[in-house]
């Protein structure tokens, strides 16, 4: 039923088999890297919490759900999409991963400089949008 899910700074546990998906599920994983909360090489969010997987461990478990290659390559142009002066410019980084089926693309768009909470700008639903649309379940 699910098409597809877009994350921002969500994690996924460490223990990926207990995730089990019957059927891919497009990924679009949003992750600032001056995240202080959820960072981006993995940790614990509170005391007795297990820990949880960095970003790219996270992305790389769906692409492999997903039945996709590991390498990733550019998902287009960078975005401005963090209107913080923190994170000038086109701040957003959009990898894609290689070889995925077609109900089953993963991304993750890196926004250097955002935070966990990032202020996001104008385009920033359009582009979320935008990936949404273009994977709908067949």
């Amino acid at each position: 039923r699910v098409a597809a899910v877009v994350s921002l700074a969500g994690p996924m546990v460490k223990d990926a088999s207990r995730c089990v998906p019957v059927a891919p599920v497009s990924v679009l994983h949003i992750q600032g890297d001056a995240d202080e909360s959820i960072h981006v090489g993995g940790g614990v969010i509170g005391e007795g919490a297990p820990p949880y997987p960095g970003t790219r461990d996270t992305v790389q478990t769906w692409a492999r759900k997903n039945g996709c290659g590991l390498r990733t390559a550019s998902a287009g142009p960078n975005l401005d999409l963090d209107a913080s002066p923190k994170a000038p410019g086109a701040e957003t980084v959009r990898e894609r991963f290689d070889d995925c089926p077609a109900s089953g693309a993963v991304e993750l768009w890196t926004m250097h400089g955002s935070t966990h909470e990032p202020e996001v700008a104008g385009d920033f639903a359009r582009a979320l949008w935008a990936f949404l649309e273009a994977h709908p379940k067949p």
